[in-house]
């Protein structure tokens, strides 16, 4: 399989530290098949983070539609005239299809939280790379205003919380008794890692309800 490389890809490189994962940007600054690509070395406070040659890494990238893995060792790394390394060019990669306008059901129960608000647990019912549909309690917000939703998600195998900026774009009440209504936003995904998290949630679910 041919990956879709393009100069100035976000990248998100994933090293094994110890006993921690630890997850960094990068991005593709060029490659030479079948040999190696190069990445912009990930900094930390404003320094180059110090990498070893032989060093399992572990990239995913967006290309187009699909997003796409692979884990190579480091095989240089250098810094002149400025940081950056190569990792081996993959004969294996993982590729996951993710439509922006896929939407897919869900069940998922997420919390949610707006300016001046205490969070409220809200039911995710449906979602795709944009954005979502939930239902909750009335009153979590009007057209516009920006929410902060958090689920926990599964990722390289760890739960970690995932939190998304997003806007209120519809409101309806379905439900005066129980005091619910149906909310739509979109998602304001403001890192590559977000936009992984929430592709890999969508391909988990569509996978579960296949």
């Amino acid at each position: 399989m041919d990956l879709e490389l393009n100069i100035g890809t976000p990248v998100q490189l994933q090293l094994n530290l110890g006993d921690q994962v630890k997850r960094y940007a990068s991005r593709i600054i060029g490659y030479a098949r079948p040999h190696s690509i190069m990445l912009q070395t990930p900094s930390v406070n404003g320094k180059a983070l110090l990498l070893r040659e032989g060093q399992l890494a572990t990239t995913r990238f967006m290309g187009g539609d699909s997003v796409y893995a692979f884990a190579t060792p480091i095989i240089a790394v250098l810094l002149r005239p400025y940081p950056y390394l190569h990792v081996e060019y993959p004969k294996e990669i993982e590729k996951a299809f993710v439509r922006k306008s896929e939407r897919i059901s869900s069940n998922l129960p997420a919390q949610v939280e707006s300016a001046g608000q205490s969070r409220s647990d809200i039911t995710i019912v449906d979602l795709s790379v944009g954005g979502a549909r939930f239902v909750g309690p009335p009153q979590l917000g009007n057209i516009g205003d920006r929410l902060q939703i958090s689920v926990i998600v599964e990722f390289d195998q760890q739960r970690q919380r995932l939190s998304m900026t997003s806007i209120v774009r519809n409101i309806q009440p379905i439900d005066e008794v129980e005091g619910l209504a149906s909310y739509g936003v979109q998602f304001q995904l403001g890192s590559l890692t977000e936009q992984l998290m929430i592709g890999g949630l969508i391909q988990m679910h569509s996978q579960q309800a296949a």
